[in-house]
């Protein structure tokens, strides 16, 4: 996992070097690969090991980079507008396998424009490996890389969903399936790999 040193300090006010705060997060537990001066800035290479999910994405290291140094995490708070519309109203998500998905939520975006993304945001996923592609998609992937939860596919799947009017029904294959028609049916296959795009087909 590549780690944005500027993009870290969001979330803690960090005054270490890089250099010294990848020794430090070594010696609390974390491998640490190196330290890379990008055109970006600085970018520890990180490997989060499967017993510490917690430290997914910038905002867990910042949250181990405070336990370190005793400096207070600045929370994630956001607050999107609602609107009076209920999601459910626009698309409604069915699991059929309760066993391996024991949550599933979608939310309805409006009035979203497709277009490139800002600089900045361009910046950090290519600091953190990933390239920009469009708005949508890169903002799926930034949420990603700073919480440590991936969104891209079920973005785009419910967006899929909000046209036909549909339903998402998760299923034992590890499938979405977004519309039931048998005319017009499509399948989102679910590859659990990081920021790599899920691709639809037409079955």
């Amino acid at each position: 996992m590549k780690v944005v040193y500027n993009w870290l300090k969001d979330f803690v006010d960090v005054a270490a070097t890089p250099q010294e705060l990848a020794s430090r997060l070594a010696l609390s537990g974390t491998n640490i690969a190196g330290v890379e001066n990008s055109p970006y800035g600085h970018v520890i290479d990180a490997e989060v090991s499967s017993n510490r999910p917690d430290c997914l994405g910038h905002y867990g290291i910042a949250r181990e980079v405070g336990a370190i140094y005793k400096l207070p995490l600045k929370h994630v708070a956001p607050k999107p507008q609602e609107a009076a519309a209920k999601a459910s109203d626009a698309v409604k998500v069915e699991i059929q396998s309760p066993e391996l998905c024991g949550r599933f939520t979608a939310r309805v975006i409006r009035n979203v424009k497709i277009q490139p993304s800002p600089k900045w945001l361009k910046d950090r996923l290519e600091a953190s490996g990933v390239a920009s592609i469009g708005n949508v998609v890169d903002i799926s992937n930034y949420v990603m890389l700073e919480l440590g939860h991936p969104l891209s596919n079920l973005a785009h799947l419910g967006n899929i969903a909000y046209r036909t009017g549909s339903k998402i029904h998760w299923n034992a294959e590890k499938e979405a399936i977004i519309n039931d028609s048998a005319a017009d049916k499509w399948v989102g296959t679910h590859y659990r790999a990081p920021w790599k795009l899920d691709y639809l087909r037409r079955s």
